[in-house]
């Protein structure tokens, strides 16, 4: 038999812990579910320390409505978790639970906000799955190490025994730590989330492609570090070994430079959040400045930048092919040179190059200075042309 009441306490206690754990384990990285909060007793039961309490009472008066809470909504309430709605179903015999219309749950450190959240128990009082439907909000936060995730989308799915989730429409997340100079953007169409792998994805959506974006806020070491935009079809985060791929026309952009390839991937540092080393895979181009202004341009079918050595590596699959090709024009020169290899590696903050394997080099001349005009004295003491084979330290 269907009921459309408010509901009492022990049924409260079931959808109320089940919809906590659909609002925080879906989307924290690693998380347990809970099925009952702790320290809570059985309906009907005095928790430990309630002292001439009675736990199956009736929940405490709702405060004043808020100027935008108009409308009186059901309210429960089991220990720290409080659900909000305009209208409460239950199913007693098929253990379901509908919370409709403004349905806003705060349960500890997480918070939940939906026009529509269904639960539905096993008999163990254990969750099955939770649904949760239009302009879906999510917040975690971890007052411990000060971090937070809030997410938004239409639509979210939460299966509790396979511990994933799946979010729909729009998906957009921030994450908020003191390690970053400004909260960590992750967006596209849809994302599923795996738990128990500590594995993510995120996907493109008609429109437009996946992004992850990042703002290291730095050290004393490194104050500025540069943000990075991660963009594919596809992005797939291993939160075990704290390592994003993208797919899919995927592009790595930072001020300084852009990576292009079949496949990027990087690695992050868990104090930092800074990016340690970056590889692309097939059909590599990069394009940069260095540090001393040297614009540089280089293809080849793989690629590694080492951030600790500030080092860029373009290699060819086949150890025999001088597939890869560069250009490299310093600040005091008009055209670029030209390099060829096996393996190219270039120092972004020093300008150091070095060429392995079938190397080639062309260093284009200079342009011949003009002949002075007639009856004009040519200047004494300029400038000495520059040797261009010289300091370039092209070859090592």
């Amino acid at each position: 038999m269907k009921n459309n009441i408010r509901i009492g306490r022990s049924s409260a206690a079931l959808a109320a812990a089940g919809l906590a754990v659909a609002a925080a384990v879906a989307l924290v990285s690693g998380a347990q579910a809970e099925k009952d909060p702790a320290g809570q007793a059985p309906a009907g039961k005095k928790a430990p320390g309630e002292k001439g309490k009675d736990a199956g009472a009736k929940p405490a008066a709702k405060p004043a409505a808020k100027p935008e809470d108009a409308t009186d909504r059901q309210v429960l309430a089991f220990g720290d978790t409080v659900v909000k709605a305009e209208n409460i179903d239950y199913d007693s015999e098929k253990r379901n639970y509908v919370f409709t219309e403004r349905v806003d749950l705060v349960a500890r450190n997480n918070h939940l906000t939906a026009d529509k959240i269904t639960v539905q128990m096993l008999p163990s009082n254990a969750i099955q799955w939770a649904k949760c439907e239009g302009h879906v909000f999510i917040e975690k936060k971890n007052p411990e190490d000060k971090t937070a995730l809030q997410a938004t989308c239409r639509k979210l799915d939460y299966f509790d025994p396979e511990q994933k989730a799946k979010l729909t429409g729009g998906v957009v997340l921030h994450q908020i730590s003191p390690r970053l100079a400004r909260p960590a953007l992750i967006s596209g169409d849809h994302a599923d989330l795996d738990m128990k792998a500590k594995k993510h994805t995120i996907y493109r959506g008609s429109d437009a492609q996946a992004r992850a974006h990042l703002e290291p806020k730095g050290t004393e070491m490194e104050p500025n570090p540069e943000p990075a935009d991660l963009v594919g079809d596809r992005i797939d985060q291993d939160e075990a070994n704290a390592e994003y791929i993208a797919t899919g026309n995927p592009l790595m952009i930072r001020p300084s430079s852009r990576l292009r390839g079949k496949v990027i991937r990087f690695n992050v540092d868990s104090k930092t959040n800074e990016i340690t080393v970056a590889h692309a895979d097939e059909d590599v181009v990069f394009d940069g400045q260095g540090e001393r202004g040297s614009v540089v341009h280089a293809t080849g079918d793989k690629a590694q930048f080492r951030r600790a050595e500030n080092e860029l590596t373009m290699e060819s699959i086949d150890k025999k092919a001088a597939n890869v090709h560069a250009t490299v024009k310093d600040p005091d020169e008009e055209k670029p040179q030209v390099y060829q290899a096996n393996k190219f590696i270039y120092n972004t903050k020093t300008g150091y190059r070095r060429l392995i394997g079938g190397a080639k080099v062309v260093i284009p001349e200079k342009p011949k200075k003009s002949a002075p005009a007639a009856g004009t004295p040519a200047a004494e003491g300029g400038e000495q042309k520059k040797d261009a084979g010289t300091g370039n330290e092209t070859k090592k």
